[in-house]
């Protein structure tokens, strides 16, 4: 078994772990964990972390996952402590390619950088 040190919030780290998986063999399982909270980073850290780095994640390894292969995020209890987001906000997190995300509006300058 190999282990990499990995950032999720860059794109190049990802795509190398995402490779150097599908290199040992066929992927068929990716379990993703990685997160900080606000107590942990500042909110610029955070959407890196939670938000860009779940996308990326979830990007790469579409790449190399075998067919029928699964996924799953492991996520914060956060998502459950404020109201949930209006249906625009759904869409536009849903729907936003991984490279605009931390350009949406709503995001104000706390994504930049």
């Amino acid at each position: 078994m190999a282990t990499h040190l990995v950032d999720v919030s860059d794109v190049a780290a990802v795509a190398a772990l995402a490779d150097a998986a599908a290199e040992l063999g066929s992927v068929t399982q990716v379990v993703h964990t990685a997160g900080v909270s606000p107590v942990q980073a500042t909110s610029e850290r955070v959407l890196h972390v939670d938000l860009l780095g779940t996308a990326l994640v979830l990007d790469e390894f579409a790449r190399v996952i075998a067919p029928g292969g699964a996924g799953v995020v492991i996520s914060s209890m956060a998502g459950h402590m404020w109201s949930p987001y209006a249906k625009d906000v759904e869409h536009a997190l849903a729907h936003t390619p991984v490279s605009e995300l931390l350009t949406l509006p709503f995001l104000g300058a706390r994504g930049s950088g």
